[in-house]
């Protein structure tokens, strides 16, 4: 059974788990078949990777049966509310946008893990930041 941890920051890192690191928006899966992860923490991985690559898509193939996936990210929606009721200023605005390469909705990475048969276990919100887990059937 594997455990990973796919992030952009590699000093980020968990005891035990495999790192599979982000680098330049792009990231290699070669090495971990589909069906074989039992745990998989992706901490900011969609938006730290380039727009054409659906990292949803990629990572719950990896998911084995029983297997469970945590997505930490950045909500496009939060943050465009967060900014147009004045919670986030101008500048910490750009900051977002210039940072990441690419975000989404927190309700459309559960629609995207819902149609790759996965079971929504938990969501947790926190100001603009969600944490998905996932279990998959």
């Amino acid at each position: 059974m594997i455990k990973a941890i796919m992030t952009s920051n590699l000093e980020k890192g968990i005891e035990g788990y495999t790192a599979i690191p982000i680098i330049q928006g792009t990231y290699r899966l070669a090495e971990l078949p589909n069906n074989s992860c039992s745990h998989l923490v992706c901490d900011h991985a969609i938006e730290s990777c380039n727009p054409d690559v659906d990292v949803v898509e990629d990572v719950s193939n990896l998911i084995r049966k029983g297997g469970q996936i945590n997505l930490i990210g950045v909500d496009l929606d939060a943050l465009c509310q967060h900014y147009l009721s004045k919670q986030v200023n101008d500048e910490e605005f750009s900051d977002f946008v210039t940072k990441f390469k690419n975000t989404r909705s927190l309700s459309s990475v559960r629609k995207k893990l819902s149609n790759k048969g996965m079971i929504i276990t938990s969501v947790q919100v926190k100001g603009i930041q969600y944490e998905i887990s996932a279990v998959r059937q």
